[in-house]
């Protein structure tokens, strides 16, 4: 039996966007697997939902208090929920996050659980600005790391920090965010000229030079049209940029989509924004997944090199890493693509390369031992 525990983005409606553990977990029930999965509200304001292939159950007295209350009792959720569901042996406890791996500490210490996984899906040495809840942070990342009979590591520049800090290769692995490569629609290399942002629509968003090049380009191409899937705290805002710069009729705000589709609007997009600000201290040490399933869907990906994963668009070829974003150099490179079939064609033929070879379900099978 598997149980992952995670925090989750809740959106309005009380929905979770979708994330790196629910990657997996789908990835165990379509392998037939015994798996249940945790997510807590990562912002507060949601009770917390166990789900399985068969049931939905929301938990939880607390997730309107504050954090310390609202954290006190998703650890002993983790906990008296795993003993709960729990099989007589082969039970595996994947954390993501210190919080939820500190669970699977005391769970493997009591002999509840056969394999502890501490899964880091982001870090950084700043968490919080305050002094005492970093220090909180990082002795908690320490404590999962030690006792974790697996590490896995969203990114090489996690993995890096560990290895540097005396953490043993072979407990160390990489589970990048990337999908399983199966799941996306059969190649098509014909597409209209729509490009693509999917995120979460807040500060960490670089969106101000992506609009800017689309209304460079759009004089030169009229029928280019930008779709953002997502929703978040500054979706007005943006939209009041996009209705300032008069390019209401070249970018499209589709909002919040399931999974599927839009995995389906990936496939069939012509190229994909992955451009990050600073603004979040982890997004350094973090890994792309919309990149990941922009390349999946054989469609290049403009990112900058805040995220890790910039280092492998950048290595094969799958489309544009800026080091300095600008709205020129990104309009520039559209407009190289529109311009040069053979070009734009083999940024789609690298693209599918790094997908293929970063394919989530070969990855999992190697780790899970599945055949």
């Amino acid at each position: 039996m598997y149980i992952i525990t995670t925090h989750s983005l809740y959106n309005k409606s009380g929905k979770i966007t979708y994330g790196p553990p629910d990657s997996i977990y789908e990835f165990l029930i379509k392998n037939n697997k015994s798996v249940y999965m945790l997510s807590h509200s990562l912002l507060g304001g949601w009770p917390s939902l166990l789900k399985s292939k068969i049931k939905h159950i929301r938990l939880g007295r607390f997730h309107n208090n504050n954090l310390l209350t609202r954290s006190i009792e998703q650890i002993f959720i983790n906990i008296l929920k795993t003993i709960e569901l729990k099989n007589k042996k082969n039970n595996s406890y994947i954390g993501v996050d210190p919080l939820n791996s500190f669970s699977g500490v005391f769970l493997k210490l009591f002999r509840q659980i056969d394999k502890n996984v501490y899964f880091i899906v982001d870090y950084s040495e700043k968490r919080f600005d305050n002094f005492l809840l970093n220090s909180i942070y990082k002795l908690l990342d320490n404590i999962c790391t030690f006792f974790a009979d697996e590490v896995w590591c969203v990114s090489t520049r996690i993995l890096d920090i560990k290895a540097k800090r005396g953490i043993a290769l072979e407990k160390l692995k990489l589970v990048p965010n990337s999908p399983e490569f199966s799941l996306f629609p059969k190649f098509n290399s014909k597409r209209k000229y729509n490009l693509i942002i999917v995120s979460h629509l807040s500060d960490s968003l670089d969106f101000f030079p992506i609009i800017d090049s689309i209304k460079k380009v759009s004089s030169k191409f009229p029928k280019i049209k930008l779709k953002v899937v997502g929703s978040g705290p500054n979706e007005q805002i943006f939209k009041k940029i996009v209705e300032k710069m008069e390019v209401s009729e070249n970018i499209e705000f589709i909002g919040q989509l399931n999974h599927n589709k839009v995995i389906d609007l990936i496939a069939s997009s012509y190229l994909g924004f992955a451009i990050y600000t600073d603004e979040n201290s982890w997004n350094i040490y973090g890994d792309s997944m919309k990149a990941r399933e922009y390349v999946a869907g054989g469609t290049p990906v403009i990112i900058n090199n805040i995220p890790s994963t910039a280092d492998d668009v950048k290595k094969y070829k799958a489309g544009l890493v800026i080091s300095k974003v600008s709205s020129i150099s990104i309009s520039k490179f559209i407009i190289k693509c529109i311009k040069n079939p053979s070009y734009y064609q083999k940024l789609q033929k690298n693209s599918l390369k790094m997908a293929k070879d970063f394919d989530k379900e070969k990855i999992l099978k190697d780790l899970l031992s599945i055949k």
